[in-house]
């Protein structure tokens, strides 16, 4: 199966592999799961401020970046909560090397994949058209099987 982020790999490789690994971990390790969904969002963050040309004061954490580009309207308020809720999750596999329960990661790596679509649409390509997010299959397991419409 390709990458839910293979999208980013022409002009954002390393965002692209952050977002591969991620999904490599989400059955395997949910915590490094997260911590590279976390480190992908500060990659996107990174890329933002310089491409908009932004100063940082010389101490500034990863709260203060966001809330700096949510401040200047670079960030819309759901896009400003969805990089927050993620810090918040990175922040505790970071710390406590714990992560919810394998659906709730799942769902993060989701809205991680989402926040990558509207990067890209903005600072990649307008024209970009984000693709359905299709969940990684755990190691091992048979492949997903299309469901009947009919």
């Amino acid at each position: 199966m390709a990458s839910n982020f293979a999208f980013l790999h022409e002009k954002f490789p390393e965002l692209a592999e952050l977002g591969l690994l991620a999904e490599r971990y989400l059955h395997a390790d949910p915590p490094s799961c997260l911590m590279k969904a976390g480190l992908l969002c500060e990659g996107m963050i990174r890329v933002m401020l310089a491409q908009d040309g932004i100063p940082l004061p010389e101490r500034c954490d990863a709260v203060e970046r966001i809330n700096i580009l949510q401040r200047r309207d670079v960030l819309p308020p759901d896009v400003t909560s969805a990089f927050h809720l993620l810090r918040k999750a990175r922040n505790r596999a970071a710390h406590e090397g714990t992560a919810p329960p394998e659906g709730k990661t799942r769902i993060l790596l989701q809205i991680t994949h989402s926040l990558c679509g509207w990067f890209f649409q903005t600072y990649g390509d307008a024209a970009y058209r984000p693709q359905a997010f299709v969940p990684p299959e755990a190691a091992g397991a048979p492949p997903a099987r299309p469901t009947d419409a009919g």
